[in-house]
This record gives C-alpha cells, structure tokens and sequence, in this order.
C-alpha cells in the first residue's frame, strides 16, 4: 500500500508556507538586531530542520506501524526521564523547559505529548478487555497521564500543561471512558492550573491582560496589536514581507503570533489558505484513524490529529484575541527546531500508519454509539468489531 499521498503534499505544501512566512516575520528581527548574523542563521537552521524532519517523516512512513506500537513504552519512559531532566539542568528565561544540547536547544514537552497519545493508544490495544477494572484506568490510563502533565507544570509550561490536559481528555472520551470520571479530571487539572497561574506574576498577567483590553501591560497590548495587524491586512494582504506591526508591535512575531504577519501580509484570503491545508490534514488523518485496521491505529491517528488541531486552533484564537496568550507554536510554521521535527516526525507515523491500512472501513454507526452508550467504560468500538 502506498501513504495517503495527500496528506504528504498537504504537509510540504503547510511547510513551503511557513518556511516564508518565517522569512518575512525574521525581517524585522534581522533588520533591529543588534546582531545581523543572529536573524539569518535563525531562518537557515529552520531550512535545515525542516529538510531533515521531512526526510525523516519520510523515512518513518516506511516503517511498519507495529514497530511503533511495540516501542511505545520506551518511547514515554524516554519522554518521562527528558522531562525530569529539564527540570534538573533545564534552560530558559525564568523557566526550565530547554535542554541545551550543544548548538542546538530541545524542548522535551513537545516529544511527551506525542509519546503519551502513542503509549495510550498501545496501551487500549493490549488491555482493552480489562479496561472496565478501575486499577487498571488508574494505572495505565491516568497516572501516565497525571505524570506527564505533572512534570511539564513544574516547568512551568502552563499552555501546554492545558493542551495536554484537554488532548488527554479528548483521547480517553473518544475511547469510551465515563465521562464522570473524565470530568473529576477536567476538574482536578483545572484547580492544579489556577493554583500555578496564581503562583506566577507572568501567568497571571496574561489572564488579567485577556479580560482587561484598555490595559497597558505586555500581554495585552500584543493581543491588541495582533488583532490589528490581521485587521490591516484586509482581503488580499499588504503583501509578503510589507507587514510592519511585525517590527516593532509584535516581539518574536514568528513563534507565537505568526498567523498575525499571514494575516497582516496575505490578508484573509491568504489565511483561508492556510486554514484550508490545515482542515485538509485534519479531515485526511481523521479518515486514517476511520479506515484503521486495529485500535492501535485507530487511537494512534486519532490522537496525533488531536494533538495538530488544538495547536492550530489554540494559536489562532490567541491570534484574533479570543483566548489568553498560551506561547502554543503553530504547527509546520512557526520558528521552533522541537516543534517542527517532533511535528514531522508524528506525521511519519501518521503516515506509516495509511501506508499499512488495508482499507478496512469502521462501522459507520461506530460514531453513534458513543453518545449512545456513555454509562459504560468501553461503550464505543470503533472498529465495529
């Protein structure tokens, strides 16, 4: 069987897009900065990052798909001990989210979340005939679950802390977990995150900056200059590299608010573009996980496309000033050498995954039966088995 071939050319397509996007919300970093060199080996490493995460989704996407089910454990232990690590000999400003590798930086949250969703997926594979014993929810499901999240709030990391949380719980209702107990966690995570945000002044000051938009801190004025800087861009853009709250409004403009500079120079059409690439890999990897020929594949898919679609739409949202600035990058565009080739890396499995289906399709009625059901543990087959 080959990959879903439009899935590959959907991502060179969102990569090829963020790839120039980059190169003209650097401008004004390279044109201010004190340091010429700084900018442009910023943009060269992205180059070289994303050649080498294509080549090694690529190289992924020939594997079988049950290697990665069968290393999925060491994988999440791998996750587990890097994110210990950080916390150890961890880099960052104020925080411990980097590992500092020589001329490189790696930040061990973005390989965790990827790792965990695999390791779950594995896990409802061999275990699902014992899922309804609560011990082994506990156990299997929501300790690593609770590890994970654990681990990146000590960072603190509190935007991801929460994406983590809502994939992990998105996962497990799809599985067919009781939604009383997802909801005791949804509950619990929410009460860990208030405590930690009220621990921290920044995280503080972003909360308070999203619901006060006459303030004058930081947060708040970037959330207000996003909001412009789409607005300026109007239908057809003020065109590729034209932008200018890119220079002076919006520090580091190409992490967190690189949908603004699409927005200020290719304008709304050009944003629509880029939505309708997303929405292409997300409908594509929601069909692989649909046509899965076990629940390993079936989970797998499903969590990796989880994993795509709260990032895309958590950035956008902050973007347009709809939700507090979480520091999440946008997927294939933002700068970030983790981001991107743990990204391409996922999407190799994802990928190895359609190359090995055999064009089984799930029980159409499947997607029904969840709402159905809901009192039981496993009440949704989604293999119609």
């Amino acid at each position: 069987m080959k990959v879903d071939m439009v899935l590959l050319y959907d991502i060179i397509i969102i990569l090829f897009i963020g790839l120039l996007m980059v190169l003209s919300s650097l401008g004004g970093f390279i044109m201010f900065s004190d340091n010429f060199i700084d900018g442009s080996i910023m943009f060269i490493k992205q180059i070289v990052i994303a050649i080498i995460g294509l080549l090694i989704m690529i190289g992924l996407s020939k594997v079988d798909y049950s290697y990665f089910k069968k290393y999925s454990k060491i994988f999440y232990i791998i996750s587990v001990l890097l994110l210990i690590l950080v916390l150890i000999v961890g880099k960052g400003k104020g925080v411990r989210r980097w590992l500092i590798l020589g001329p490189m930086s790696f930040q061990p949250s973005e390989l965790a979340k990827y790792s965990l969703v695999i390791f779950l997926a594995a896990i409802y594979d061999s275990k699902k005939d014992m899922i309804d014993k609560l011990q082994v929810r506990l156990l299997y499901f929501y300790l690593p679950i609770a590890i994970t999240i654990g681990l990146i709030i000590l960072e603190p990391n509190f935007g991801t802390t929460f994406v983590i949380g809502f994939i992990s719980i998105t996962i497990l209702f799809i599985m067919g977990f009781d939604v009383r107990e997802l909801g005791i966690i949804v509950l619990l995570t929410m009460i860990v995150l208030s405590i930690g945000i009220m621990m921290k002044p920044y995280a503080r000051m972003r909360i308070m900056g999203f619901f006060n938009s006459k303030g004058t801190n930081i947060p708040t004025a970037q959330s207000q200059y996003s909001l412009f800087a789409i607005g300026s861009g109007k239908l057809f853009g003020l065109g590729l590299g034209n932008g200018m709250t890119k220079l002076f409004f919006l520090p580091r403009a190409y992490t967190d608010f690189i949908f603004s500079v699409i927005g200020e120079e290719l304008g709304f059409i050009g944003s629509i573009v880029l939505v309708v690439a997303y929405l292409v890999m997300i409908i594509r990897g929601m069909k692989i996980a649909r046509r899965a020929t076990d629940y390993f594949c079936c989970y797998a898919s499903y969590g990796i496309v989880i994993i795509i679609s709260y990032y895309i739409i958590f950035n956008i949202l902050v973007a347009l000033k709809l939700f507090p600035i979480t520091g999440l990058p946008l997927p294939l565009v933002s700068v970030g050498g983790s981001s991107l080739i743990i990204t391409l890396i996922a999407m190799g499995i994802l990928l190895s995954i359609s190359r090995n289906n055999n064009g089984v399709n799930l029980n159409e009625n499947s997607f029904d039966s969840i709402r159905r059901n809901r009192r039981s543990y496993i009440s949704w087959n989604p293999l119609g088995k």
